[in-house]
């Protein structure tokens, strides 16, 4: 997450300098562009005509938006050729502060002693032992890609003699850091304020001495927002990486010798109050001896780890929609925009979010516990739609987040609780036969493309129905729900999530541990669950057959629809019927398991919307018409797609679930219940629900 926080950071930067400079040419810009939009003849019917106005306004302001743009690349780019530089420059720059230095001929034994722990370890390259000044308190590994160094200082060099086993525990403390990785990224995440501190001072320099102050409190409080980011994802990472590192030492026979070593470790007591507590860049011994005891304190996603990944993937979006929709504004490849935000965002969250809660997971049942997944999903929500309003959409436009309503943003946050709730889920299924793999990729592959998948569908559903309401009106909305919204992205996600939990039902189960998550023979698994696919077929098929039941009720009532705007009124109807059978499905399911709820949906849904378009192809039969196979396909891709908006949105129901709730029997009788009322409700008012452009079209 570092590399994405220098990148937003430059963007930022970039976007604030444009404000600053270029601001009234802009607007000048877009205004005359504006004014020639509206002279423009035309003889279209709305709302094309509207539609063919704002294409003559987008092609119009194409060059000032694209060096709004440039702006921004080059913000992000000088970001990331700053970072560059530190990871190249911080071994010359600790080299001489330090005054480190090769070690004597009189020291050989202890560099062959870490050479074999090195390869103990899977190093593979040569590990360089440096020694440090006398004042030297703790050692550290740095250096430059492909060179890996080790600075020491005396009295490690010491213990090599007095207490071997201490040294080792130690060195291998510092080899794990090598092995994980831990160098370039150290060194970024110590010199951050470096790179960040001048980047984000140059707009308030430049307004200072010359464009006004105008745009700076908007500015600075928004820097104020990202400088609290940026600070607790240094925290995470160099504190994170010190736990890692010492369990990667501890295993085998060196717990003791670390334990040792750090109950001797100096205490942050006599540091300066910046670099104790929250603000503290490095965990205290006692809290690292304390997760030696219970390894599982680090595994979990906390809250604010959360935040702030909600809060940099919605940044992402902004700033990869941002700029893909000026640098394209005019051309065929401007509706992309979007997908391409949500693309990248998907792609940040899917390692990040997906990884962190398979680990959860999989630790809660190595110490027979339930995973907690509320915080986190909550934290994820928080974070999107505090992203959203800091991001550039909002920059100098005087509204919230670019909203003409804030209200909206209650739709991103709501979709990204309800993805992290489907998610953590998902992990749970796969952690179930975790135990019949032999490698560690067979489950965390799985979870970080599904998470990706989710992810990415959920905020560009969020995003468009976020444009959509609040610039359009719902109407708009309604009608994109039923057709815009089967995107092949969205399908794709679906499929996805319903393939992953079908495996993971229909794969054999064990009742040990996977033999790649612990050291010696497997343990046992604490946390048995039972695989939950019936249920789930049960609930869709119940939730299904509710729906089918109001659409063979509305169908006598009403009777045959005798114009075009009747039938198209009860085709889409059709589709909202199946899609909310497949939401009750899911608001049932996560009610019951909040750990495992969310992910059975994905099976439950389909068998929902397929119960339902075979009582709709039935109902047909009956009266002597058989629908076209084209018909069957729009309609079932239809409500799908909805379907699997639905199910996001009421995913977050898991958030008040629990764990043993009510038999099947009576959740699928719930279910049908609820899918009762509420189809009952759309049949009885389609107009409500199915808007009049649908039947004008």
């Amino acid at each position: 997450m570092l590399a994405v926080v220098l990148v937003i950071t430059g963007a930022f930067a970039g976007i604030w300098l444009h404000l600053e400079l270029r601001r009234d040419a802009y607007l000048a810009r877009a205004e005359a562009c504006e004014q020639e939009a509206s002279r423009t003849p035309l003889t279209l019917p709305e709302p094309r005509a509207t539609a063919r106005r704002i294409q003559v306004a987008d092609r119009c302001r194409a060059p000032a938006e694209r060096e709004r743009a440039g702006y921004m690349l080059g913000g992000a780019l000088t970001a990331m050729l700053a970072g560059s530089a530190v990871v190249f420059l911080t071994p010359l720059v600790v080299r001489r502060r330090w005054r480190l230095r090769p070690l004597t001929v009189a020291s050989v034994a202890v560099e062959r002693r870490a050479a074999e722990l090195a390869a103990g370890m899977g190093l593979r390259r040569t590990v360089r032992l440096r020694l440090g000044r006398s004042d030297l308190a703790d050692p550290f590994a740095y250096g430059r890609p492909g060179v890996h160094r080790v600075a020491l200082t005396r009295g490690l060099l010491a213990a090599y003699r007095s207490d071997p086993a201490v040294f080792d525990a130690v060195m291998r403390h510092e080899l794990a850091h090598l092995r994980h990785g831990d160098v370039a990224w150290t060194a970024v995440a110590s010199s951050v304020w470096y790179v960040v501190g001048p980047m984000l001072a140059v707009p308030v320099v430049v307004a200072v001495t010359g464009t006004g102050l105008s745009l700076l409190p908007g500015y600075l409080w928004r820097v104020t927002v990202l400088a609290v980011v940026v600070h607790l994802v240094t925290v995470a990472t160099l504190r994170t990486r010190e736990h890692d590192a010492d369990l990667r030492a501890a295993e085998g026979r060196w717990e003791g010798a670390l334990r040792s070593a750090l109950s001797h470790a100096r205490d942050a007591g006599g540091r300066p109050w910046y670099r104790r507590g929250p603000l503290a860049l490095h965990p205290s011994p006692a809290r690292r001896l304390a997760v030696l005891d219970r390894p599982q304190t680090v595994a979990s996603l906390s809250f604010v780890d959360a935040l702030v990944a909600g809060f940099l993937a919605t940044t992402t979006v902004a700033l990869v929609v941002e700029i893909g929709w000026t640098a394209t504004v005019g051309t065929a490849a401007q509706a992309g925009a979007r997908l391409a935000g949500a693309l990248a965002a998907g792609a940040l969250l899917g390692p990040v979010i997906g990884l962190a809660l398979i680990r959860q997971v999989l630790v809660c049942r190595v110490v027979g516990q339930s995973p907690v997944l509320a915080p986190a999903a909550v934290g994820v929500g928080l974070g999107v739609a505090v992203g959203q309003i800091v991001a550039v959409a909002g920059t100098g436009t005087g509204r919230l987040a670019g909203l003409e309503q804030p209200v909206w943003l209650l739709v991103s946050a709501s979709f990204a609780i309800g993805a992290t709730m489907v998610c953590g889920s998902a992990a749970a299924l796969l952690a179930g036969y975790a135990g019949r793999t032999r490698h560690a990729r067979a489950v965390w592959i799985p979870a970080v493309l599904v998470t990706t998948a989710v992810y990415t569908v959920a905020l560009w559903i969020a995003g468009q129905a976020q444009l959509l309401a609040d610039g359009a009106g719902m109407s708009w909305l309604l009608a994109w729900s039923v057709t815009g919204l089967a995107a092949p992205a969205v399908l794709l996600a679906g499929a996805s999530a319903t393939a992953a939990a079908v495996t993971a039902l229909t794969g054999r189960g064990s009742d040990v541990l996977p033999a790649w998550l612990s050291v010696g023979p497997p343990a046992p698994d604490r946390t048995p669950a039972s695989p939950g696919g019936l249920t789930a077929l049960v609930v869709g098929l119940s939730a299904g057959s509710g729906g089918a039941v109001v659409l063979a009720a509305n169908r006598a009532l009403r009777g045959a629809a005798t114009t075009e705007a009747a039938q198209v009124q009860r085709f889409y109807t059709a589709v909202w019927i199946a899609a909310v059978a497949a939401a009750a499905a899911t608001m049932a399911l996560s009610v019951r398991s909040a750990s495992r709820g969310p992910a059975l949906a994905a099976v439950a849904g389909p068998v929902a919307v397929g119960t339902v378009v075979c009582g709709l192809v039935t109902l047909n039969l009956v009266q002597g018409t058989m629908p076209s196979w084209d018909a069957i396909w729009t309609v079932s891709r239809l409500s799908v797609a909805l379907g699997v908006a639905l199910g996001l949105l009421v995913a977050a129901a898991a958030l008040f679930g629990h764990e043993g709730g009510p038999r099947p029997v009576v959740v699928a009788g719930a279910t049908t219940v609820l899918t009762l009322v509420v189809a009952a409700l759309i049949a009885a008012f389609p107009g409500a629900i199915v808007p009049t452009i649908l039947l004008t079209a």
